[in-house]
């Protein structure tokens, strides 16, 4: 759901269709009931994103009357769930907010990063990467000619963003099997953007 949510935000800053801006707040909340951890990070970096992309120049606000609508809906089909369903807040917060927030603070305690685990135990996630930043540096050069790169290098970073929340959570949960599948998405970006 985190990267449905990346897809439908690129799809909206690049072609500026109101129907990606409008579900992109879906997939980030059906990413929160899944996994709390990293769609809580991610989300973080998303709403800095789009307030980068929004407050910059040449964009069109109807995009964002859009997200804010998609924003509203989603979260009143939550509430309608809890209302439906008499689900308590005080559970809600219980199991969604305070167990994983306590999970969470043992585990970064715990947390041991080295060369081998930070560095070593992804090193296909980084030879995956490397084709990508020297994209993502042609870019920001072209950048400062050409403001309407801007989408590209919007993109850009909150991919980056992603992909090292990705590793943190890796890192946080040891759940090696699952993080190898952004090698392939890695590979399609660093293809497309090198093609650019």
């Amino acid at each position: 759901f985190c990267l449905m949510a990346f897809y439908s935000f690129s799809l909206g800053v690049l072609f500026k269709k109101n129907i990606f801006w409008f579900i992109t707040p879906f997939f980030l909340l059906f990413s929160f009931f899944s996994k709390q951890i990293p769609s809580a990070y991610l989300l973080f970096f998303f709403i800095i994103t789009i307030l980068i992309y929004f407050i910059s120049k040449n964009t069109n606000k109807k995009n964002f009357i859009y997200l804010l609508f998609g924003s509203f809906l989603s979260l009143s089909l939550i509430m309608m769930v809890f209302f439906i369903n008499e689900i308590p807040y005080r559970s809600f917060f219980i199991q969604y907010i305070f167990y994983p927030a306590s999970l969470g603070e043992d585990r970064t305690s715990n947390l041991n990063i080295d060369f081998k685990n930070l560095i070593l135990q992804f090193k296909f996630i980084y030879l995956a990467l490397i084709p990508l930043f020297f994209c993502s540096f042609f870019i920001l050069k072209e950048y400062k000619k050409k403001p309407l790169n801007k989408n590209e290098f919007i993109i850009l970073f909150l991919f980056f963003c992603s992909i090292f929340v990705i590793i943190y959570c890796q890192l946080l949960t040891r759940n090696q099997i699952l993080i190898f599948f952004v090698i392939p998405i890695i590979s399609a970006l660093s293809h497309a953007y090198s093609l650019k």
